[in-house]
């Protein structure tokens, strides 16, 4: 704990040693409270208030005193961002927003412009995430939890599997479940080869294309 005393709106700790008024040296100062309380020292409360340190910064804004303490007041301000920092930042608000408009096909050929899954989201019906660099789209409303990734919690999770914008074939890919099963007519590559489902709702079912 530190001791301080409060001069013209400036905290002075106390140090290791203490000169008193008769010019007596006071040797290990700062490790005696009841001394320090003697001659006039009161306990600092320094807590500083959470911030996010990339977005934000703290700073001492006053001091409360009473009897026993002397409270730092913090204040948590935001840092200001440069004018190319707006501008990017804008940038990217606008590509989120433009995301969300791009039907699954199209999705799947731009998936990195998609937010990550993290761990207390609330996400709602139609989101479209990245988990493990796969597309996926939220089937339920909820907010996510730690155990409930898009890789395992098919109830609220389905995988995008369709033919890319370009026309190109897409790899072959395990669905999870049936929300996210391959429907009659579409092709996947798979050791090089390109194959047709011969039904909806099918994982196994499928034709060689000649």
């Amino acid at each position: 704990m530190k001791y301080a005393m409060l001069i013209n709106n400036e905290l002075i700790y106390a140090k290791n040693y203490y000169v008193n008024n008769d010019g007596h040296i006071i040797i290990n100062f700062d490790k005696n409270e009841d001394l320090m309380r003697q001659y006039g020292f009161k306990k600092v409360v320094d807590e500083v208030p959470e911030y996010d340190e990339t977005k934000q910064y703290v700073m001492i804004i006053g001091y409360e005193e009473n009897d026993e303490s002397i409270v730092i007041n913090y204040e948590v301000k935001e840092i200001e961002l440069t004018l190319e920092q707006k501008r990017q930042k804008d940038r990217n608000k606008c590509l989120k927003l433009f995301a969300e408009t791009l039907s699954d096909e199209q999705a799947l050929s731009v998936p990195l412009v998609f937010e990550e899954w993290e761990v207390g989201v609330e996400y709602k019906i139609g989101k479209r995430i990245l988990y493990g660099e796969v597309l996926y789209k939220v089937l339920q409303n909820h907010t996510s939890q730690e155990t409930w990734t898009p890789d395992s919690a098919t109830s609220l999770f389905a995988r995008l599997l369709a033919e890319t914008t370009d026309g190109s074939i897409p790899e072959w890919q395990q669905p999870t479940g049936s929300t996210d099963a391959y429907m009659t007519g579409d092709r996947v590559k798979y050791n090089d080869k390109i194959y047709e489902c011969t039904s909806d709702n099918n994982v196994y079912g499928w034709k060689l294309v000649e």
